[in-house]
């Protein structure tokens, strides 16, 4: 009877354990929605890091989507994001799509969600190139 006394708190215990760990863990939440904004940005493209504007926005489906604007010396060049998922906490992955082509971006945030750094690569390659942004406003 007492081994069973010990299996059975032990056993209690160890439930009781994984239950504290539960509801004192971190509840997995949709984090995306704090990157939406405008973001002052600075884009690897033709060699050189130009001058941009990304916005991140919530589309009516509530998905996370955004657009771009690089400032290059011929004139201004626009682009979508799309198909923006959470790669990790605090890392989104989306699609880019612009004059140029089509390809994925990787972007991880600071905590504050004030600023990310992230990289872009073409449909052939893995991102690498680099994308950053600094938060200029808010929605």
């Amino acid at each position: 009877m007492k081994g069973l006394t010990i299996t059975t708190l032990a056993m209690t215990s160890l439930l009781l354990g994984m239950t504290a760990v539960a509801t004192t863990a971190q509840p997995v939440e949709d984090w995306t929605t704090q990157a939406i904004g405008t973001y002052e940005s600075r884009i690897w493209n033709g060699g050189e890091i130009i001058p941009a504007t990304t916005e991140f926005i919530q589309a009516t489906d509530g998905s996370l989507r955004g657009r771009y604007t690089m400032v290059e010396p011929s004139g201004s060049v626009p682009g979508l994001l799309s198909n923006c998922q959470m790669a990790e906490v605090q890392t989104i992955r989306c699609d880019w799509q612009d004059k140029y082509g089509t390809g994925v971006l990787e972007a991880s945030f600071t905590e504050d969600f004030s600023r990310f750094n992230g990289y872009w690569g073409t449909d052939d390659e893995e991102p690498w190139l680099r994308w950053s942004g600094t938060r200029s406003r808010n929605p």
